[in-house]
């Protein structure tokens, strides 16, 4: 009974994170004093930070770097350490949240006319709206919208249509980009979604994939 116990009091204390062999000592030193009559020559065990074996070891420290002050703070803590541990090697490394690359523009950005994999919208000038997708440079694709419209209407897109049809002009220079995605199925997705949120007056209420899935 007794000895089960010591085993849950040393249990408890390792789930607590401390020192399990100095536990043990602490442990046994006291039942040394609560039963050995001759107590002057029980010594209280050495503290872990003694041990020969961690005494030399190296301790590889990480804290933030907030200027002087880190350093100082650096020069104090190995001090200390040394005072505690005199044979440990204590190494400080500075990390910062602040690089060079968040301070300096070192990529230019990709022109609007040469994304990629986008879902867009135009709009004619009487203000009537069509959301597409295209994986192509989205110059691409609004040169075909640009193309003559005198092709069959079977071939016709919906932007041609409505010009055919209405004699308007479609201000393709400012388009917006809605969304982009990494596959052709997501772009459709999107479209999609887009197309039901925002009722463009040229989809004619069509999207890419059925959204039954998605509605309520």
């Amino acid at each position: 009974m007794f000895n089960a116990h010591v085993k849950k009091l040393e249990e408890v204390f390792r789930q607590l994170q401390y020192h399990v062999e100095y536990t043990s000592r602490v442990i046994r030193h006291y039942l040394s004093l609560k039963f050995t009559n001759n107590k002057n020559d029980i010594k209280p065990p050495d503290p872990p930070w003694n041990n020969d074996g961690l005494r030399g070891r190296y301790l590889f420290l990480t804290l933030p770097y907030i200027g002087a002050v880190s350093e100082r703070f650096r020069l104090n803590l190995i001090e200390v350490v040394c005072q505690i541990r005199p044979r440990s090697k204590v190494r400080v490394a500075f990390n910062t949240t602040n690089r060079i690359k968040d301070y300096f523009k070192v990529k230019d950005s990709t022109p609007r006319n040469l994304l990629s994999s986008v879902v867009y919208q135009v709009t004619c000038s009487c203000n009537a709206r069509y959301i597409g997708k295209t994986i192509r440079h989205i110059e691409v694709r609004l040169n075909e919208h640009k193309k003559p419209v005198g092709l069959s209407e079977q071939s016709r897109s919906h932007i041609q249509e409505h010009v055919a049809r209405t004699g308007h002009a479609m201000d393709f220079s400012r388009f917006q980009i809605l969304g982009r995605a990494k596959t052709d199925y997501k772009l459709k997705i999107f479209e999609s979604l887009m197309i039901k949120s925002k009722m463009p007056e040229l989809n004619n209420n069509e999207t890419s994939v059925q959204l039954s899935l998605f509605q309520s």
